[in-house]
């Protein structure tokens, strides 16, 4: 791994890829956060449902 002209950006691949130290976005933060919810919900609610020989 080498530095490119930029002190902010790293290369690799012989600098076909471009990183650079960063955030995680807050929407993105949200999305992590509705969709754990979501899973846990569905989690309890759906778990052990209709199967084989299952009736109710």
């Amino acid at each position: 791994m080498r530095q490119s002209s930029h002190p902010e950006l790293e290369d690799y691949a012989g600098g076909l890829i471009q990183a650079r130290v960063g955030f995680i976005p807050l929407w993105l933060l949200v999305v992590y956060v509705l969709l754990f919810g979501w899973g846990l919900y569905y989690m309890y609610v759906y778990w052990g449902g209709l199967g084989p020989g299952r009736l109710f």
